[in-house]
């Protein structure tokens, strides 16, 4: 079984039905998606936000796995994460890793290179971040009614060249295999079998809502947690510099 584990913060569900109905098409046959909230979100916002985060899940055939309630770092999701792994019953199931502005494009039919994948006896896919950005590189709304694929439709690598942050990501792995937080890497890799095949992952970060996701990354008690702030200050840095936008700097832009 194809299964897919995913963590969302509250801000980003309007985008929970397509990204089920791209993974189920994708393949996946079970989705554990939970629900994140800052630790300061009022109760009736939180009752209120998981209550449709159900119904949009429910119109997708999908339960809902579980509610947080805490700061969010990627340590604390890793161990969530981790929770529910554990849950997972056969050895030879496989995991599909992606955050919900994450939509892997696989060069096949996925069932099929998995069932290959267990007979070379791999144990894991890399992906590769592809960042996507609206056709004028603005931070446009989201519309949960059109296709994300053509709001944000340009190819850049804002993720690499600006941020400076990691771009691996582990696409998908057998059931037991531990993956570090943030998904980039496995663990013990030395001692794994990788796919010599790259998965795509195509990044939907870029919309109007991420300078406020991002200067929350700027508090201090985010600072303390999670050295890597440095990475959103560089992206604040440049959406300012190019006026409110994410124009891909000279030479960036694949489209």
């Amino acid at each position: 079984m194809i299964h897919l584990m995913s963590t969302v913060e509250e801000a980003r569900i309007n985008w929970l039905p397509q990204f089920i109905n791209h993974y189920r098409n994708l393949g996946v046959e079970a989705f554990h998606v939970s629900i994140h909230f800052e630790a300061d979100i009022p109760k009736h916002q939180i009752v209120e936000t998981t209550a449709r985060s159900e119904k949009l899940l429910d119109g997708c055939g999908v339960a809902l796995s579980a509610v947080l309630v805490c700061p969010y770092d990627a340590m604390t999701t890793r161990a969530h994460h981790d929770h529910l792994q554990a849950q997972v019953p056969s050895r030879d199931d496989w995991i599909v890793w992606a955050d919900i502005d994450e939509f892997q494009l696989w060069p096949g039919e996925i069932k099929s290179l998995l069932l290959h994948a267990s007979r070379e006896r791999l144990d894991y896919f890399r992906g590769e971040v592809i960042d996507r950005v609206s056709e004028d590189g603005t931070l446009t709304e989201f519309d949960p009614s059109e296709s994300l694929w053509s709001q944000f439709p340009r190819k850049c690598h804002l993720t690499r060249d600006v941020a400076s942050a990691p771009t691996r990501k582990v696409a998908c792995s057998r059931a037991p295999i531990k993956i570090t937080p943030g998904n980039h890497y496995a663990v013990d890799e030395s001692v794994l079998n990788c796919s010599e095949q790259i998965i795509e992952v195509h990044h939907f970060k870029w919309d109007a809502s991420v300078v406020t996701r991002l200067r929350r990354r700027l508090q201090p008690e985010w600072r303390d947690r999670c050295p890597w702030w440095t990475e959103s200050k560089r992206l604040l840095d440049h959406i300012e510099f190019q006026n409110g936008a994410v124009v891909p700097p000279q030479g960036n832009d694949d489209a």
